[in-house]
């Protein structure tokens, strides 16, 4: 097998251990790996009140963060802390 591919395995494997290893309130927990021949699926944990990335969105365009570029400390700290 290719040096890359052998490579991409193993950081699949070491990240795949580090996920089952943490125990966090803010991280999601990887319940399961399940794998086919040319995929792998990670069944996360389900976390309420809907996608993060949705509620993000949605306050960029409520108070214009677009034009900013990025989250100021207060905001990020609302949505990652």
């Amino acid at each position: 097998m290719h040096k890359k591919y052998l490579f991409l395995i193993f950081l699949t494997f070491f990240h795949v251990t580090m996920m089952k290893m943490i125990n966090h309130r803010n991280i999601v927990k990887l319940k399961e790996v399940l794998a086919s021949n040319s995929k792998i699926y990670l069944v996360l944990e389900l976390i309420k009140g809907g996608d993060l990335f949705d509620v993000i969105k949605g306050n960029i365009l409520k108070f214009n963060l677009l034009d900013k570029g990025c989250l100021d400390e207060k905001t990020a700290r609302k949505y990652f802390f």
